[in-house]
């Protein structure tokens, strides 16, 4: 995974674009076998590996009542509470929508 991250730090500079500004998305729950909301230090652990190969951004899926995405709103909840807040960098998560 790091690998492909540089090769496209190397496709965005040679297409004149700064890597910096470029965000990237992490789909969690496809690349593992555990659902990332099945626990709050679960998924810090899945956005510490995630940030670690450089995205700035990650997806899963809302709690479901049953099936693979089965899981308790509450866990979210948490999360929002007690983890993105000391991992998101400063100036993420009032976002407007707008890019530069």
């Amino acid at each position: 995974m790091a690998g492909a991250g540089r090769r496209f730090d190397d496709v965005l500079a040679a297409a004149g674009r700064d890597p910096a500004t470029v965000d990237r998305y992490l789909m969690l729950d496809p690349a593992s076998p555990v659902y990332s909301l099945s626990g709050a230090g679960f998924f810090a652990d899945a956005l510490a590996r995630a940030a670690e190969y450089g995205f700035t951004d990650a997806v899963t899926y809302w709690p479901r009542s049953a099936g693979w995405y089965a899981g308790d709103e509450a866990v979210l909840d948490r999360i929002a509470a007690d983890v993105l807040p000391g991992l998101q960098p400063p100036g993420r998560g009032t976002d407007s929508g707008a890019r530069p």
